[in-house]
């Protein structure tokens, strides 16, 4: 493999790397505000991590993370 074409193939991964990371972190954050969406309009604890599939625990720290933040 020449230098060239392996440094475009790298730029490539690189790109399709950090869309994919974007992309993830965007969805996160839409989970969080509708894990925080839920609590507001009068979900418990409970209730929210049944739909998590996860602890109670969890669900209300889900609820205070703050959003990411990607470099």
């Amino acid at each position: 493999m020449k230098k060239d074409q392996a440094l475009q193939e790298l730029a490539e991964a690189h790109k399709a790397a950090v869309d994919a990371e974007l992309a993830a972190a965007a969805a996160q954050d839409r989970k969080r505000e509708a894990v925080r969406a839920a609590f507001d309009a009068g979900a418990r604890g409970p209730e929210v991590a049944e739909v998590l599939g996860s602890s109670v625990q969890w669900a209300y720290q889900l609820k205070d993370k703050p959003p990411l933040r990607v470099a």
